[in-house]
């Protein structure tokens, strides 16, 4: 990586290639906001895609930076900036931007990474999806380095990982990555929504949720504590392939292709018409593929794929599926990084709060663990037992909220709501 490090710190300071000055259905954006690629290989044939709005007022030195990156694995980041509310402009299902009311870059500013390659707007010139979580987060973070060697004003900001779903993989090997091999980054820790951290815990409470919330009966939970037994066994037996088999034995089968409980949007079992959500997606992918938007955001030359769990990248990692990553959370409590957890309660998939919940007993089952006192530790209603959103539980440097009235779409269901959370957790 010696060439490409001296690439980027060859790049001139201030680097103008990247500045976005309008967009279009939009028009001229106030503010500063930035996009491009970073090559991410020695030989450039990896090219992650960001784009990267500063907080509502301009810097300051203790505006908190945000890295935002959605799951998949395959899915583009993007979703979060314009689909979630978490940008100052949110897509509409004809195609077109409007102005977000509920832009967390009231507060923070925001870097969207599509990631890895192949999502998004990210690219391989040479068929090289990342097979690792250890490719994938040197690959980011060398796309970190390439943002802040063009954008030196934002490198010293209280920095923190954020994501959700398989974001539970990216983001604390992410961060891992930072404090250990680039700690010229100041890493302050990680927030992750309704994650994915070991799969041999959570695919057991999808019949225990699905269940709890009225959705099948006792014999259908005694057939999914089968299903689930099964699908532990071949995370034991083949971790390179249960992903795919645990997927379709449990969820698959509860709301899918047999949907033995109906076929709800088991994402947000509370929603009654979730097809908002798919209308936006389709719609991204008609804003994002005009050849004016794309020089709008420098991405030219390359198609906008959004493959959320199907496609090349999901193909590439899924020996990763089963690859725990709760054990790299646990390497960041120890190094004395804050982690914080949030679940949507409406969440009827394997990323449902009674996993996270089995996945943070046991990481913090160890009587020398940095958060062993989480066991022991009191819910709270928050922000106030007045005005009760969640329960939030405290350890440590460990922080679990649970969120009422959603599920795994937090900030796009109750952005308001995911606002107070996030001052909660970073403030």
């Amino acid at each position: 990586m010696l060439a490409l490090a001296s690439a980027v710190s060859a790049l001139p300071t201030p680097y103008a290639n990247d500045v976005v000055t309008a967009l279009p259905t939009y028009g001229k954006i106030s503010g500063k906001q930035y996009a491009g690629f970073a090559p991410v290989t020695a030989d450039g044939a990896n090219k992650l895609h960001y784009w990267f709005v500063e907080r509502d007022g301009g810097n300051t030195p203790d505006t908190p930076f945000l890295l935002w990156l959605n799951g998949g694995p395959g899915a583009s980041s993007l979703t979060g900036l314009l689909a979630e509310k978490l940008g100052p402009q949110a897509i509409t299902a004809n195609a077109t931007l409007i102005d977000n009311p509920d832009a967390v870059t009231k507060n923070y500013h925001l870097l969207t990474l599509d990631n890895p390659v192949g999502s998004g707007y990210s690219s391989t010139a040479s068929g090289a999806y990342v097979t690792s979580e250890a490719e994938m987060r040197t690959q980011a973070v060398q796309a970190l380095r390439v943002f802040f060697a063009r954008h030196p004003e934002y490198s010293r900001n209280p920095f923190w990982v954020t994501g959700e779903s398989y974001g539970g993989h990216y983001v604390p090997n992410i961060a891992w990555e930072v404090a250990v091999n680039a700690s010229e980054i100041p890493l302050q820790g990680i927030v992750v929504g309704n994650g994915m951290f070991n799969m041999a815990l959570q695919y057991p409470t999808v019949g225990p949720m699905a269940h709890a919330a009225g959705v099948i009966d006792a014999a259908t939970l005694d057939e999914m504590s089968r299903r689930q037994d099964a699908c532990v066994a071949d995370i034991r037996a083949h971790p390179a392939t249960a992903g795919e088999f645990c997927e379709s034995a449990t969820v698959y089968w509860l709301y899918e292709r047999e949907a033995v409980a109906g076929k709800l949007f088991y994402y947000d079992v509370g929603l009654a018409d979730a097809k908002f959500f798919d209308d936006e997606t389709k719609a991204m992918g008609a804003y994002l593929n005009r050849p004016d938007v794309k020089a709008a955001v420098h991405a030219e030359g390359v198609t906008w794929v959004q493959a959320d769990e199907t496609g090349p990248v999901a193909a590439a990692l899924l020996p990763d599926w089963t690859v725990n990553s709760d054990v790299v959370v646990a390497e960041l409590l120890k190094l004395g990084y804050a982690v914080n957890m949030y679940n949507g309660v409406r969440d009827l998939s394997s990323c449902n709060h009674l996993g996270n919940e089995a996945v943070l007993a046991a990481l913090c089952k160890p009587v020398d663990s940095p958060c062993a006192d989480f066991a022991y530790a009191q819910s709270s209603p928050w922000p106030s037992a007045d005005e009760t959103e969640g329960y939030m539980r405290k350890a440590g440097n460990l922080t679990y909220a649970t969120v009422l009235r959603t599920g795994h779409l937090v900030p796009t269901v109750v952005p308001k709501v995911y606002a107070t959370l996030l001052a909660m957790l970073i403030q």
